[in-house]
């Protein structure tokens, strides 16, 4: 936003500078009541029903002696119109809020319980890298209304330390390497801090959940200058790697207090996906200085293809998820991310696998199309299984859905199925599209972007924006009503990236975190690593 381009005098510019910071301080305190009505709208809501129980139980009493005892047709029918009444009540309240939830999937905590502005931070860094195109002067952050308030640090409930880390820490970085705000490092900063105590463990593996209120990558702490934030980072990597692997691959639990693995579940889908995908891309943004990552990238590599990588009788590649040496036949839409990782692995070190590791690159990249490709709106489900002579759609309704990323994960017979037919605006295919086309140039994957964008225009557009599907493969298919943040960070960048000159977000100079936030690589201009504290 530009206020020079409406032709303003200083002073209203001053005074459309002062209506703005008192809209965001009406927001936070609008944030703040609501968040106060629907953390105590439980307890009204049980005060209120008792209430209407006590008058419906009194006038019920009242009919009763009107109608037997007192024989009193007036008081009689002024009773039953009493109690008719809250009947009714009680009907229309049952009534709404189930339809209050049924169309709104959690309304209150997906648009209400943050008093972080993630989905605006989201939105704000994807305009700066449309605007990195635009010849026009943009003035954007003003008064910092899309950055983080202090105050959302402190929320007292308990978080996903992963979610929190890619989402609002990879939005704060990302937005200080395209401006060189420091109000953004510093939020990183803050916000970082406050992650830490999740690491006092006995191993220094943190907890998956952290209260901010009561309480990284190794570039975070390049850029801080604190190297606390890289310590705590190296400190769990040398745990993960001493550890003996079953088949050389990474279960996705392990027990934070004792360092040993909880249940042997391999996965390139939901829990596991982002573990492979940051030993290839720390090793990357450290201008390949980082060697013990891509050596333990290289080994994983190795155990996912010869344990995990399978074909279907119709010829499609995927990757299943491994339980107890059991392999599932079943791929989750988030693992779709893999063929971009295997293409991105290729090119950036080659040797003797590298032919092999773009073949399945290019098939997984493949299959996934084909998961859209099969289903009546041409949008993806959140998982498929492989199954002889039905491949490449869902077996269950829980995974028709097309969600704009699972929030859950980021995320059984031999041909290809999805586990839920939903669509939410799951971005991971759409990120190999784009790097595949990246590397490759092959004309086919930017044409199936195109095709991904005429289904979400068609299906899952809405006056107030985009939301996700409960089954992809309805002609007419429910609608979630839910716009995820994410449908900003992955979904709109990659589509748009698919589509603009190579030299936008360069991937020579560039990386992306698991929520397409980009991260300059060592070596580029906007890396601006802080003196060490």
């Amino acid at each position: 936003m530009n206020l020079a381009m409406f032709k303003l005098s200083p002073k209203q510019i001053d005074s459309k500078l002062i209506e703005l910071y008192r809209v965001v301080d009406i927001h936070n305190q609008t944030i703040e009541l609501i968040d106060f009505a629907v953390s105590t709208a439980g307890i009204h809501y049980i005060m209120a029903s008792l209430l209407v129980v006590i008058s419906l139980a009194i006038n019920l009493h009242r009919l009763v002696n009107a109608t037997l005892i007192k024989k009193n047709q007036l008081e009689m029918l002024f009773c039953f119109t009493l109690v008719a009444i809250h009947l009714l009540i009680i009907f229309l309240n049952n009534y709404n809020g189930q339809k209050l939830m049924n169309s709104s999937q959690k309304l209150f905590d997906e648009l209400y319980n943050s008093m972080w502005y993630s989905m605006p931070l989201k939105a704000q860094k994807i305009l700066l890298l449309i605007m990195l195109q635009s010849t026009t002067t943009h003035a954007f952050n003003i008064l910092g209304l899309f950055t983080p308030c202090h105050t959302g640090f402190s929320t007292n409930s308990e978080i996903s330390l992963f979610e929190t880390n890619i989402r609002f820490m990879g939005s704060l970085l990302a937005c200080y390497a395209l401006t060189g705000d420091v109000m953004f490092r510093d939020k990183a900063a803050q916000l970082g801090e406050r992650m830490l105590p999740a690491f006092q463990t006995e191993t220094g593996i943190p907890h998956s959940l952290i209260n901010l209120h009561t309480g990284a990558s190794k570039n975070y702490g390049d850029i801080t200058g604190n190297p606390v934030f890289k310590s705590k980072v190296e400190n769990v990597r040398k745990v993960l790697k001493n550890l003996e692997k079953p088949k050389g691959l990474y279960p996705n639990y392990i027990h934070p207090k004792t360092g040993k693995w909880g249940q042997h579940h391999m996965s390139l889908g939901g829990l596991g996906d982002s573990f492979y995908e940051y030993l290839l891309k720390a090793w990357i943004q450290s201008g390949k200085e980082d060697v013990e990552a891509r050596q333990m990238y290289d080994e994983a590599i190795v155990a996912i293809d010869q344990h995990m990588i399978k074909t279907s009788q119709g010829k499609l590649l995927y990757v299943s998820d491994l339980k107890y040496d059991r392999l599932e036949h079943k791929m989750g839409h988030l693992a779709c991310f893999a063929g971009g990782m295997f293409a991105l692995g290729a090119k950036t070190l080659q040797n003797e696998l590298s032919d092999r590791y773009m073949t399945i690159a290019a098939g997984l990249t493949n299959t996934c199309h084909e998961s859209y490709d099969r289903s009546y709106t041409k949008l993806g489900p959140e998982a498929f299984h492989f199954i002889e002579g039905n491949e490449a759609k869902s077996l269950k309704n829980g995974e028709k859905y097309y969600i704009l990323r699972p929030e859950n994960e980021k995320r059984n017979s031999r041909s290809i199925f999805a586990r839920n037919t939903i669509e939410t605006s799951n971005s991971e295919t759409f990120e190999s599209y784009f790097v595949m086309w990246r590397l490759t140039k092959d004309p086919k994957y930017r044409e199936w972007g195109w095709e991904a964008v005429q289904a979400l225009e068609k299906y899952c557009r809405v006056p107030g924006g985009f939301t996700g599907l409960h089954n992809v493969y309805l002609v007419d298919p429910p609608q979630d009503d839910v716009q995820q943040s994410y449908f900003f960070a992955e979904t709109l960048k990659y589509l748009y990236l698919l589509f603009s000159d190579d030299d936008l977000i360069n991937l020579d100079e560039w990386v992306f975190n698991s929520e397409a936030h980009v991260l300059p690589i060592r070596g580029n201009p906007l890396y601006r690593p802080a003196p060490s504290l």
